[in-house]
């Protein structure tokens, strides 16, 4: 098991660097394509891929809900 865990900490830095920059490619293709192509379903991925790190940093989670 201790190996696992020294290859996920030789392959952090790799994780850091790729997932900006897969993120980033994502963003800048669906605002690529909506303004070459005028459809509804580029802009609210667009607007996904903007709200879902913005909510991260409130005060509430989307995906956890307490139940009482």
């Amino acid at each position: 098991m201790e190996q696992v865990y020294r290859v996920l900490e030789d392959f952090v830095f790799i994780d850091i660097i790729l997932f900006p920059t897969i993120y980033a490619s994502l963003f800048v293709n669906i605002l690529y394509n909506n303004r070459r192509r005028k459809e509804p379903l580029n802009l609210g991925v667009f607007t996904t891929l903007i709200s879902f790190p913005l909510s991260a940093v409130g005060p509430s989670n989307a995906f956890m809900i307490e139940l009482s």
